[in-house]
């Protein structure tokens, strides 16, 4: 099934639609049947609708989302599952990522659940609380005191000279095929929206706000 969007009739489908939507389909299956996984809960906000003047407002609460507190899991745990599903893998893998927070620790826990090694480059900056979250995730960390960007690029790096498995959600040239799975891994969100909000032909919602 592809993702519906509404596309503006005077433009074009976003580049690679088709191809995300065929991904979005395989992370909805393979969702669903992964260990741990349920749906994340909808709330109804009803005192504040009647605040904005709207009919209704709803939330999509991740915070339960395989215990991480974030969305991010979803993307990261279909990529890697994905790149293992299309590539030969060996014993003494390693995966890796830069992220300040959430992503990394995301591409840690799935790491761990694979049984794999994980190295999580990170700025020197991140907060204590987010660094300690990834390391009990069982991987390594490594502070960037050049920033964010910078551990960007010693991620891809150490995945040029290592041969380690990059898991990133920022894409660069020449990098945006991983990218594109984690995408189309947060599309399980909205599938899930199909049992509680509306079906799939007539949306009983006007407008909806993504994380971005």
């Amino acid at each position: 099934m592809i993702p519906r969007c509404v596309v503006n009739p005077s433009t074009s489908a976003p580049p690679g639609l088709e191809v995300t939507a065929a991904h979005a389909d395989l992370a909805w299956t393979y969702h669903r049947g992964f260990r741990g996984y349920a749906p994340t809960p909808v709330h109804q906000l009803d005192a504040i609708a009647r605040e904005l003047g709207v009919t209704s407002l709803h939330l999509k609460d991740e915070s339960p989302r395989f215990g991480l507190n974030a969305f991010k899991g979803l993307g990261p745990s279909f990529a890697m599952h994905h790149w293992l599903a299309t590539h030969e893998a060996t014993s003494d893998m390693v995966f890796t990522t830069a992220t300040d927070g959430n992503h990394g620790r995301a591409v840690a826990w799935m790491a761990r659940q694979l049984g794999y090694r994980a190295v999580i480059y990170m700025p020197d900056y991140s907060a204590k609380a987010r660094v300690d979250a990834i390391i009990n995730e069982g991987a390594r960390v490594v502070l960037v005191p050049e920033g964010y960007d910078a551990a960007v690029q010693l991620a891809q790096k150490a995945g040029d000279e290592q041969g380690w498995i990059v898991i990133q959600d920022t894409a660069t040239p020449g990098y945006t095929e991983v990218p594109s799975w984690i995408a189309a891994g947060y599309w399980t969100m909205a599938r899930e929206l199909e049992s509680t909000l509306h079906g799939p032909a007539e949306p009983a919602v006007d407008l909806v706000l993504l994380h971005a």
